[in-house]
Order: structure tokens, then C-alpha cells, then sequence
């Protein structure tokens, strides 16, 4: 942080620079203490309630944007700067919503707000299955901004208030900056009562080093900020395996959802309610239906028709206790490979490779642990 003031604010005096750091600091930390006041007494519904509500207020300043822009998509950094010169949002409601999630709002919207709901067995999958040694030029996203739904208990993160919570829905963003001229992946994270974001920098190198280069800058950064004003916790390796949990589980996904063969399907549910609205005539009924039809899923469905076989179940359970015994029968962890297909397999397809079991079905279990990572 210091470093950016000084390359942003170069003729300003390193004193006041850090007391403009400590300052943000303070901010953003009453910002985060309000934000888990505000919420206290309120309901999961309600909060969605609100939370639809505002999101929907900005839709029309979002359209403003747009057009101004010619619907190009901008930095974090154009984006903010866009923001001050329209003079967007003056006294619109922020509740809940902070400028780093506003931006990945408003990509969600600008990209056609495309929804992939992620079932609970491909998470058990995902548990079993690593990154490591897939190209980077691999990681295509399906649009440039999307969202995914999260299956409750698969992702857990601790807020700063020290509480255990389960993210719910990641907004994913590709985009650039022109400033450093680096691609990032912009990962906004929510549950019903805290919101948080990271960005993995993508660079030239294998997906899951620039996972680890991103978890590594941030401590570092974490670190500067901690070390200049005393204010944030500290970036310990609790935070480290959750941001990287995330990361890689978008990554996965994103990997997944991209690949040959993906049990990815189209679901709308708001046809056939249109279709029953037209034709009900009683008034209860016609109010019930315009309820479902407000809330009606326009979404991708990932992996909703893969069904675990106890054996899997078994393996997954012991994923979850961080521990694996091999045996002469073992794991092989999930992977992707480059399928070679067509003529004379010349052509390649990037498939998915379910975590399985490997070796006897009746053989002895020998006892060396060996921790998945």
C-alpha cells in the first residue's frame, strides 16, 4: 500500500502519505465493524430481500455507465475514475455493497448476469482433485464476468470478527488493467452477512503457481499495511489455505465448465410460469405465481445429475478430515488431460478426470498418511 501511494502521490511528503494510509485503515475498519452491526436481528431472508432491492436500484446508474462507455469493460481503477466524472450513485443507498463489489456488480451485469449453480457432489469431486500442471492458457472463462453459486458447507471462511461462516455465491470478473498492464481474475465472495474479494494474477506460468504468487503477495501486503499502521490483523496461515480454498475452487470450476463433455445445462424456470400466469384467474393464485415467476431460477446447472456411489461417498468423507490412508487399492486424485481426438489425433480437447479408485478391491490397507493438498 505504501508503495502505490507513493507511485500515485509521488510529490506528496512520505509523512502525510502514511497518515492518509492510517486513515483508510481506520475507515475501513469502522466501515467492516458497521456493516456486522447493521445486520444483527436480521433475517437470511431479509437480507436477501435487501439485498435484491438495492442491486436493482443500481441497475438504471449501471445502464448510464454503459453508455458512457460504449459498453466497454474497465479496470478497477477506470472504473472507480468513470464513477467520480458521471457522478453515479450520489446518495444512492450502499448497503452491503462496497466500491470493490460494486465493480463486480456491474461486470455481472454488463456480461449478461449468467448464473452456474455448482451441485454438491462435483464439490465432493473438486475435494479430490488437483490444478496442478494445467497450462494457464487452459483457464478460459465462459464469459468474461459470471457468477457461482457455492453448495452450503463447502466453502468455509473466517471474518474478521473471528466467526466461521460458508460462502454462498462468487462473482468471477476477467479483466485488465492498464495501469500495470496485468490480467487479473477478480474473485468477489458473499454470504448473507459479510462480503470480500481477491484478485489471482494471471500470468505466464502453470494456474496453480499463479495461485500461489497471488496468496504470497497478499500476506505481503497484508503485511506492509499491519506493519505501517498497527490497524489489521494479521494475514495468518488459517487465511492463506481459505483464500486459496477459493481460488481454487473457482478455478476448478471455471476448468470444469469450460471442458469437452461438462454436465452443464440450461435451466428457465420463468417460462413456464409466464405461461401458468397467463392463464390463472384466481387472485390467490396469480399472486403465488408472480412470487415464484420474481424469483425464478435463469441459471446454468453444473453437475446436478452426478450421482456418488457409497464408495465415493466413503473416500470424500475421509478428504474431509484432511487425511488419506493408502492402500495397495488407492486414490488417483482428479485431474484434466488434453484428449487427443479426430484424424490421426491431431485435435485436443481438455477433459475432466474423476478422482477413482485404483487396485484390488479386497487388498490391505497400508498405513502411510499421506495428506491431499
Amino acid at each position: 500500500m505504501k508503495d502505490i501511494l507513493e507511485r500515485l502521490f509521488p510529490d506528496v511528503p512520505t509523512e502525510d502519505r502514511l497518515k492518509a494510509l492510517e486513515s483508510y485503515c481506520v475507515a475501513n475498519k469502522k466501515g467492516r465493524e458497521l456493516l456486522a452491526e447493521s445486520v444483527k436481528g436480521i433475517s437470511h431472508k431479509d437480507f436477501e430481500e435487501a439485498h435484491k432491492m438495492v442491486t436493482k436500484l443500481y441497475e438504471p446508474e449501471f445502464l448510464k455507465l454503459k453508455e458512457a462507455t460504449d459498453g466497454v469493460q474497465l479496470g478497477m481503477g477506470e472504473f472507480h475514475t468513470e464513477l467520480n466524472r458521471l457522478k453515479l450513485f450520489n446518495g444512492m443507498p450502499l448497503m452491503t455493497v462496497g466500491m470493490n463489489e460494486m465493480f463486480a456488480l456491474y461486470n455481472f451485469f454488463l456480461y449478461g448476469s449468467k448464473i452456474y449453480s455448482i451441485s454438491h457432489n462435483l464439490s465432493m469431486r473438486f475435494k479430490a482433485t488437483n490444478i496442478k500442471s494445467v497450462p494457464i492458457e487452459l483457464l478460459k472463462l465462459p464469459f468474461k464476468s459470471f457468477q457461482l453459486n457455492i453448495p452450503e458447507g463447502v466453502l468455509k471462511y473466517q471474518t474478521y470478527e473471528g466467526k466461521d461462516i460458508f460462502i454462498k455465491e462468487i462473482i468471477v470478473t476477467d479483466f485488465y488493467e492498464k495501469e500495470n498492464q496485468k490480467r487479473y481474475l477478480h474473485i468477489n465472495h458473499r454470504t448473507y452477512d459479510d462480503i470480500g474479494y481477491f484478485k489471482i494474477t494471471i500470468g505466464e506460468d502453470e494456474v496453480h503457481k499463479c495461485v500461489d504468487e497471488s496468496i504470497k503477495s497478499m500476506a505481503e501486503f497484508a503485511e506492509k499495511e499491519r506493519e505501517a499502521t498497527g490497524q489489521e490483523p494479521e494475514f495468518n496461515e488459517l487465511h492463506k489455505q481459505e483464500i486459496k480454498d477459493i481460488f481454487e475452487f473457482t478455478v476448478k470450476s471455471i476448468l470444469y465448465i469450460t471442458g469437452a463433455d461438462a454436465d452443464v445445462r440450461w435451466v428457465d424456470e420463468s417460462l413456464g410460469l409466464t405461461s401458468q400466469l397467463a392463464r390463472a384467474k384466481a387472485r390467490g393464485k396469480r399472486k403465488k405465481l408472480e412470487r415464484r415467476l420474481a424469483n425464478a431460477k435463469k441459471m446454468y446447472l453444473v453437475g446436478h445429475t452426478i450421482i456418488l456411489s457409497r464408495e465415493e461417498k466413503v473416500m470424500y468423507r475421509g478428504l474431509e478430515q484432511g487425511l488419506w490412508k493408502l492402500s495397495y487399492r488407492f486414490i488417483v486424485q482428479g485431474h484434466w488431460r488434453q484428449q487427443a481426438y479426430g484424424e490421426k489425433n491431431s485435435l485436443r480437447k481438455l477433459i475432466f478426470i474423476e478422482p477413482f479408485w485404483k487396485g484390488p478391491k479386497f487388498s490391505d490397507v497400508v498405513n502411510n498418511p499421506h495428506l491431499i493438498k
